[in-house]
């Protein structure tokens, strides 16, 4: 059987997934050995790891076997099924490098690079990474930003953490032809950050746990089964290693707005909380 580019693509990138899911379980094995909170962690994880995996894998699957199907010889098929596969790979990497980096902040692994960072074109860059699912649900995107946003110096990989998963959540609890607004200003040597979306909002007796590890409150199980419930609970520990905070306020049926504060300058407490790799 002759493999064609986009499943010898499709190969590759699922052994790198398999590749990212051991190094995390072998991340897991080195700390500490023995204790009750490291076997939760790793059962957590394998429960995790299964329960939203199976759903891509499946799709995955199912989709490369029609790719190889002699029958299916149409390109507009092969282009329809490469996609289908390319969203699902999506899907995994995004879930199995969540998984690693909240393992990381669990076990003390987490390597705080700081450097100097455009916070506004840092988040536009994310936003328009994000711009083909906001156009599939019309859902747009708006921008209230206080010039000028002085540079920061902080670590460029979380601080995208933070905007990415912000972003993400409110596009995907924003129903069709909804809002969201992003809004950052500098007063007092920090940066606060808010996003604000016209979605399903957070019921209050869910608010208490929002930003427990794998929660997820009702309405947005409803909404949709694609979630791991690690987005807020990695954004709350992030910004708390960058020296900064997190409110929100919601209403359900209403939206929801997350404000994010952080220092423009954290070079002193990003070298106090420096974990070595």
């Amino acid at each position: 059987m002759i493999f064609d580019p986009i499943v010898d693509a499709l190969l590759i990138a699922i052994a790198l997934c398999l590749a990212w899911i051991f190094s995390l379980l072998r991340v897991i094995d080195r700390t500490e050995n023995g204790k009750k909170e490291l076997e939760q962690s790793k059962t957590e994880f394998v429960s995790l790891a299964s329960h939203q995996l199976g759903t891509p894998a499946t799709a995955i699957k199912w989709y490369t076997e029609l790719l190889l199907d002699p029958k299916n010889l149409y390109s507009e098929a092969k282009n329809h099924y490469g996609a289908a596969i390319y969203e699902a790979n999506q899907r995994m990497i995004e879930l199995i490098d969540s998984l690693l980096n909240v393992s990381r902040i669990e076990v003390g692994r987490l390597a705080i690079k700081p450097g100097f960072v455009d916070i506004v074109d840092l988040s536009k860059k994310v936003a328009e990474e994000m711009r083909p699912l906001a156009v599939a649900k019309q859902v747009s995107i708006s921008w209230h930003v206080t010039n000028p946003i002085p540079i920061m110096t902080i670590d460029p990989q979380l601080l995208r953490i933070v905007v990415q998963n912000l972003l993400s959540n409110a596009i995907k609890y924003t129903l069709r032809e909804g809002k969201i607004t992003v809004s950052i200003y500098s007063k007092n040597s920090k940066v606060y950050l808010s996003v604000a979306d016209s979605g399903i909002g957070i019921p209050t007796k869910d608010q208490h746990r929002i930003f427990d590890k794998m929660y997820r409150a009702g309405n947005a199980l409803k909404q949709t089964a694609d979630g791991s419930g690690l987005g807020l609970y990695l954004v709350k520990s992030v910004v708390g290693l960058l020296g900064g905070s997190i409110t929100f306020e919601s209403a359900e049926t209403v939206g929801t707005t997350f404000y994010v504060i952080l220092p423009l300058k954290n070079n002193e407490h990003m070298e106090g909380n420096l974990l070595k790799q």
